[in-house]
């Protein structure tokens, strides 16, 4: 199975969110999308990160609440492997 097959099913559409907005901010973009990851844009290039609901689980149980207020770059995975429509799955 190739990545275009899971495109074709799941769509083209990818949700993103500025690593500069808060926590907060994203858990909102998550519900409004039905998703549980978003892809994180930053200045520098366009795919800076990943952002997910294990990272907020993480945050949360570390620092509580206060995890709400933080920027999405303070917590987003950094290392994110990319493909293209053809890759192999």
């Amino acid at each position: 199975m190739r990545v275009s097959q899971v495109l074709a099913t799941k769509g083209h559409d990818v949700a993103t969110i500025s690593q500069e907005r808060s926590v907060t901010d994203a858990l909102a973009l998550l519900k409004e999308h039905g998703i549980g990851a978003l892809v994180v844009t930053g200045a520098e290039a366009p795919l800076v990160g990943i952002f997910s609901e294990r990272d907020v689980v993480r945050a949360l149980a570390t620092s509580g609440e206060s995890a709400l207020q933080q920027k999405v770059a303070e917590l987003m995975s950094t290392e994110v492997k990319v493909c293209n429509e053809s890759t192999e799955l």
